[in-house]
This record gives C-alpha cells, sequence and structure tokens, in this order.
C-alpha cells in the first residue's frame, strides 16, 4: 500500500486532471483526512501535538494513569 503524503490544494487539483482515478482517491483522501483532524480538534480542544492546561484527552486512543507507589 502506498504511504499516504500531504498534498496541497494546487497538487490535487493537477493531479486530479492528469490521473482521474488516482486524482480522485486522492482528493478523497485528503478531505477525510482533514475532516478527521478538524474532528479531533474540536473533541480534545487542542490541536494536534499541542499541550493546553485545560486538555485531559489523547489524540491516539486513551492512556490508563497508575499510581505508583513510592
Amino acid at each position: 500500500m502506498e504511504e499516504y503524503r500531504a498534498m496541497n490544494s494546487k497538487d490535487l487539483v493537477v493531479n486530479y486532471l492528469t490521473d482521474n482515478e488516482e486524482g480522485m482517491r486522492n482528493v478523497i483522501t485528503w478531505f477525510l483526512n482533514e475532516v478527521m483532524q478538524r474532528e479531533a480538534d474540536e473533541l480534545t480542544g487542542a490541536g494536534r501535538y499541542e499541550r493546553t492546561g485545560s486538555r485531559r484527552t489523547y489524540r491516539n486512543g486513551n492512556k490508563k494513569k497508575t499510581e505508583r507507589d513510592p
């Protein structure tokens, strides 16, 4: 499977115009990734790799914290 690489809008348009099948696949992939990123930003209250004092969530799954005995 080919690794997805970030594309800007100009690259997407050129790719779509020169190769409709692969170009459309790239446009859809780009669009869905943007939607998911924005939804994750909204749910976490912070952007990717951004740290805020009020942030209590994780971008990738969750992490169980335990107390350790001294």
